[in-house]
């Protein structure tokens, strides 16, 4: 009798510090569990052992049972609220939802992924050359040279947009060489001039009905020698130019968006961002109405461009990696809401990659071949957003990333991919393509 009451009480003091014991029958008096999400303990037993017990958790345990006699919807953000403070477990691992809320995401798992510009396994190729070497042809046979890279070019995007329909990826960004060399000095040309016959317009038109049956978004995203607000008028005339070209392939095929970096701060920030805005309004409607700025990882923060684009009411894309290499004070919360502000009730845009060596490691810019599950802001979980995915694996890591997002949502034993995880792949994340059998790792 000794025996049984001094286990009880062990077994008491257990739930008041949060490390329950639940047997099969449980502790005579002790609240069980109820359904839907998971309880703080059954996190504990995922990756790690013989934690010792952490200060908040009291707190965290009673704002738990409060959680568990509302919503499910409300308990799972309430949830994702926790982990992302770090009141249960380092934010390390994998976030786990509650399985209830699966009806609710039945149509689609927010937020909406999006694929950039090429692929890494796939037979989808978009063709490429220099102007060197265009320049070394003649005339007539440079230009149907160039005509055969359009029309290969318009193919692939239709057969880049099959794809990402097949997969439910819902944005695709077009390469901003689609059409490559069309605004060079010397062997630049009009896509008139190559397409007598219409073909490659009508292919492309095509593409763009295919995206929008689909229910996807495109967009554009021009090279780093795009630079509207230089202190150079050869760099500001090049660059208008080119998102002149970039808008008219825009409106062809229905893209919404020509995202830009602010550029360089030669004169001091305020000065650039005058010049930017003075040389934007240069453009023609079609090319103003579709250009979005972006955060960079060096120059320009979130809180340096927001009165630009509050004031001129041009989106801003929250690059979320950016924003960690290039901190502004923001939280990534207060960025990602303010980001939301400039679109004006449109669908957000953003983008989301992991560094290459860690946070840790010798450059945290370069890009990884995928996508860390902690790297994911909890707050964009759920979310109506569009993410593209920037990972050198490209649509493999934009497939592990979606199968991640459904993982809470499916009866897996393992619980989803999560970093620990990861790290044990460690050497098998830094190749581009994984080895046979692994994509759907």
């Amino acid at each position: 009798m000794v025996e049984i009451q001094a286990t009880r009480a062990v077994d008491l003091v257990q739930v008041e510090t949060g490390y329950r014991n639940r047997g099969e029958t449980g502790v005579p008096g002790t609240p069980k569990p109820k359904p839907g999400c998971l309880a703080p303990d059954n996190r504990l037993k995922l990756n790690q052992k013989n934690l010792p017990p952490r200060k908040n958790f009291d707190e965290t345990f009673e704002i738990k049972q409060r959680i568990q006699e509302k919503r499910c919807r409300v308990a799972r953000r309430h949830y994702i609220s926790l982990v992302a403070t770090g009141l249960f477990q380092n934010r390390r691992r994998g976030l786990r939802r509650c399985a209830r809320c699966q009806g609710e995401w039945s149509n689609g798992i927010w937020p909406r992924l999006g694929l950039c510009c090429t692929f890494a396994k796939e037979p989808v190729h978009f063709r490429r050359t220099t102007a060197r070497w265009a320049a070394g042809l003649a005339p007539a046979e440079r230009r149907e040279f160039l005509r055969r890279i359009a029309a290969d070019n318009a193919r692939a995007l239709g057969l880049a947009i099959d794809w990402c329909a097949a997969h439910n990826v819902g944005a695709f960004r077009i390469n901003s060489e689609i059409l490559p060399l069309a605004t060079h000095p010397r062997v630049g040309y009009r896509l008139d001039d190559l397409d007598r016959s219409g073909e490659i317009r009508r292919t492309f038109v095509d593409a763009g009905k295919k995206a929008r049956a689909a229910g996807m978004r495109l967009s554009f995203h021009p090279d780093q020698f795009v630079v509207p607000g230089s202190l150079h008028d050869d760099v500001v005339h090049s660059s208008l130019a080119e998102l002149e070209h970039q808008a008219s392939l825009a409106e062809l095929v229905g893209a919404e968006v020509i995202t830009l970096h602010g550029g360089g701060a030669q004169g001091g920030k305020m000065a650039a961002l005058e010049r930017l805005r003075r040389n934007l309004a240069l453009l023609s409607p079609r090319a103003r109405g579709r250009i979005a700025l972006e955060n960079d990882d060096r120059v320009y923060t979130v809180h340096d461009l927001l009165p630009l684009c509050l004031a001129e009411g041009i989106p801003l894309v929250y690059d979320v990696h950016h924003h960690r290499c290039h901190p502004d004070g923001l939280s990534v919360e207060e960025a990602t809401a303010a980001c939301a502000r400039t679109w004006r009730g449109r669908e957000p845009w953003a983008h989301i990659s992991s560094p290459l060596g860690g946070w840790r490691g010798p450059d945290s810019r370069l890009h990884a071949d995928f996508i860390r599950p902690c790297d994911v802001p909890a707050s964009w979980v759920g979310r109506r957003m569009t993410v593209d995915v920037e990972a050198k694996a490209k649509e493999l890591a934009v497939l592990r990333l979606a199968r991640w997002l459904r993982s809470p949502f499916e009866k897996r034993k393992d619980g989803g991919l999560s970093c620990q995880q990861g790290r044990a792949r460690k050497k098998t994340s830094r190749r581009l393509l994984p080895r046979k059998g692994e994509e759907n790792g």
